[in-house]
């Protein structure tokens, strides 16, 4: 995959956040992957950043705090330590996280450590979490393969084999083949604009969805709703996208009109646990019911986590003949 690496950056920078002369920004990675994160950091040079802020992510370290720490301290991290991403936010700063999580890196942590973890972090963050909501900042989030995950997706290949194997999807999904990714992208863009246009004028009162496992769910929408996808604008009118890659045309669905069940076609990764094989049923709107046969205790902690977090947020439309759909 390496030697799209360029190509990726490219894509991350001028697509992703869209990096503005005179901009600061904030580069979240896995410490694995420094060489990709230098690339990315001189090519956000290249299209004008005023500073590159390099954050880097050590899933080891991660585990071990958690396993050493008490749920009193994981309930009340520094506080500064966490101000520094308000504070990007606050100067306009734009974000992007490099994303190549092990989905049982927190496999075994006690449920109260996590949970301690999870509400504090999320309340000292969400001035950011806000602004990044709200498109008040920029923001992308894309992914790059490293030996935990690649293993974990593909355990009877050797190591070197399942990373290479897992790069190949990622350079599939991303479009990198064959030059021009920006321009690809850009009409992939503007296609999925004109489709989440016509959802939104459709103004469909509710989609049913079914699968062969049992799903029978009625979401349904507010008169208000609007559908977007991939290509967003910030605030400040200048447009990116948030996810990469993205198939994704979404909604905000009504809060208190969604009912029936759902189950999960594909496992679930979350903050270093799995969750597999899940279902949740539905009551006017809120979470009523729900159950896994792996990661029981890590649903319910998302689930559980607030008054509003057993509440649908989004509504998500996919094509079948995607990308990510048609890997193998």
């Amino acid at each position: 995959m390496k030697k799209y690496y360029d190509s990726l950056a490219q894509l991350i920078v001028r697509v992703g956040v869209n990096v503005q002369k005179g901009q600061p920004v904030v580069v979240s990675c896995p410490v694995e992957h420094y060489d990709f994160a230098r690339i990315v950091a001189k090519e956000c040079y290249e299209a004008g950043a005023k500073t590159v802020h390099m954050r880097y992510v050590d899933e080891k370290t991660i585990r071990l705090a958690f396993e050493k720490e008490s749920v009193e301290t994981l309930g009340n991290p520094e506080k500064f330590v966490l101000d520094i991403m308000n504070e990007f936010a606050n100067i306009g700063a734009c974000f992007i996280s490099i994303i190549a999580s092990d989905p049982d890196n927190l496999k075994g942590i006690p449920a109260d450590k996590l949970q301690a973890s999870n509400v504090s972090i999320s309340k000292l963050l969400k001035p950011f979490m806000t602004k990044t909501m709200s498109n008040q900042v920029r923001w992308t989030v894309t992914a790059i393969p490293t030996e935990s995950w690649a293993k974990k997706i593909f355990p009877e290949l050797e190591t070197s084999e399942a990373i290479d194997k897992l790069g190949d999807h990622i350079v599939k999904a991303m479009m990198l083949e064959g030059g021009d990714t920006v321009e690809k992208w850009e009409k992939k863009k503007n296609q999925k604009i004109k489709i989440a246009k016509y959802l939104t004028e459709a103004n469909v009162e509710s989609y049913h969805f079914t699968n062969s496992l049992g799903t029978d769910l009625v979401v349904g929408m507010m008169k208000e709703s609007v559908f977007v996808t991939v290509g967003e604008n910030a605030q400040d009118g200048v447009p990116f996208c948030a996810n990469l890659p993205s198939e994704e045309i979404f909604s905000a669905p009504h809060r208190e009109k969604t009912d029936g069940i759902v189950y999960s076609s594909k496992p679930l990764s979350y903050k270093g646990n799995l969750i597999d094989n899940f279902w949740l049923k539905f009551e006017n709107g809120k979470v009523v019911d729900y159950g896994a046969e792996i990661g029981l205790e890590t649903l319910k902690n998302i689930i559980e986590m607030d008054e509003y977090s057993s509440y649908l947020g989004e509504i998500a439309l996919v094509e079948y003949n995607s990308p990510i759909s048609l890997l193998d």
